[in-house]
């Protein structure tokens, strides 16, 4: 799983692994640079937001990711003027650096794939539809449900809860209950005005194709090996190594084996990742550019036996259920044989049993017609 389907989903185990490989100073730092006054604890269960904030605080933080990383002050009073208009008091905003843009715009591109895709779809089921980034959260037990949000010139959040911690009712979530509201207030803002667009990246963020089952980048004219190529950005100078899992276009066999697995499911080990877990990660780190060479970064010979064995896979299960259909269609063949043999018998016993009825019946008749007859010779014969 990649850390943009991570927090897309809002799944838990990946940012505690990547909060341990950054370590706990890093995520303190990276906290108190964006404004988090509360203890943000010495662990890696801090990325999960067990550090008590208030909206302000998280909203002041969400404006540094729209805000090229830079993040402001927030001032209740900008400036105070006497009656002659003189300045009598004034407010400086005193900016600090988050992080750079090119961070900070990858970040937004991810959380704006979390409203569009993932969690926070709840802002569009409320009737919001322009372009949107956010984030939900939820702690434990439901006491709180949180939805950070903003657009290209508005940050807002959103917190739902009581005064005195307690679990909301219905198994409350910020997918659920704060996402909707952020919505429906942004919705409002903008109904009599467009929402600006979002800004183009910036220097230092590159587009890459990657390949879906590693993660790495795909070399010029390659495609992967499984499934569909992923467009993914990256830091300049840390993108990953380029692999060639396949050359040109699909083969007859790769369309065969797409079909199955879309039928059955994948069945072969994806290819492996370069290097050694990362005892926090719990998966190899990417190599970088330049690290392993387009042929190295995925056993090519290993990738065609894969693409051997796929197909004699699918061939053995086309097999299979061809074996199937067949004794499947042997023994409709045999019940319809059965039945038909059973439908003649019965069919013959009925005309049998039918025809001696009429035997029967014209027995009988003829014994009637020949005592009629005796009885016409004797009345005859006594005139």
């Amino acid at each position: 799983m990649s850390m943009r389907e991570a927090l897309v989903q809002s799944q838990n185990v990946p940012a505690v692994r990547l909060a341990a490989a950054v370590g706990p100073e890093g995520v303190r730092d990276l906290a108190r640079r964006a404004g988090m006054s509360g203890d943000v604890p010495a662990s890696p269960v801090a990325a999960l937001g067990v550090t008590a904030a208030s909206p302000l605080e998280l909203a002041v933080a969400y404006a540094s990711f729209v805000a090229d990383g830079v993040r402001p002050t927030p001032r209740f009073v900008l400036r105070v003027e006497d009656a002659d208009g003189d300045v009598v008091l004034e407010r400086e905003e005193e900016p600090v650096e988050v992080t750079s843009p090119a961070t900070a715009y990858l970040l937004t591109d991810m959380l704006r794939d979390a409203v569009d895709l993932g969690t926070g779809r709840g802002v569009r089921s409320a009737g919001f539809w322009g372009p949107a980034a956010g984030k939900t959260g939820t702690t434990n037990d439901a006491t709180d449900v949180w939805f950070v949000g903003y657009t290209p010139e508005l940050v807002g959040a959103v917190w739902a809860g009581f005064d005195e911690p307690r679990p909301l009712p219905l198994r409350a979530t910020g997918g659920g209950v704060a996402a909707p509201v952020w919505g429906r207030i942004m919705a409002r803002v903008y109904s009599d005005r467009a929402v600006p667009g979002w800004p183009p990246p910036p220097d230092g963020v590159v587009a890459l194709w990657i390949d879906p089952e590693t993660g790495m980048a795909l070399a010029d004219g390659c495609r992967p090996g499984r499934g569909e190529p992923g467009r993914e950005l990256f830091l300049e100078g840390d993108e990953p190594a380029a692999i060639c899992p396949h050359r040109g276009g699909r083969s007859f066999l790769d369309e065969v084996g797409h079909w199955f697995e879309s039928v059955f499911g994948s069945s072969g080990a994806a290819p492996r990742i370069p290097g050694e877990p990362d005892p926090d990660l719990g998966v190899p780190r990417l190599p970088g550019r330049g690290e392993v060479g387009e042929e190295d970064g995925v056993d090519r010979r290993r990738t065609v036996d894969r693409d051997v064995e796929r197909a004699r896979e699918a061939l053995g299960r086309m097999e299979e259920r061809a074996r199937e259909e067949r004794e499947r269609v042997e023994e409709r063949i045999r019940e319809a044989r059965r039945r038909a043999e059973e439908e003649l018998r019965e069919a013959l016993k009925r005309q049998e049993e039918a025809a001696r009825e009429a035997l029967k019946r014209q027995e009988e008749a003829a014994r009637e017609a020949r005592k009629r007859a005796e009885e016409r010779r004797r009345d005859g014969g006594g005139g």
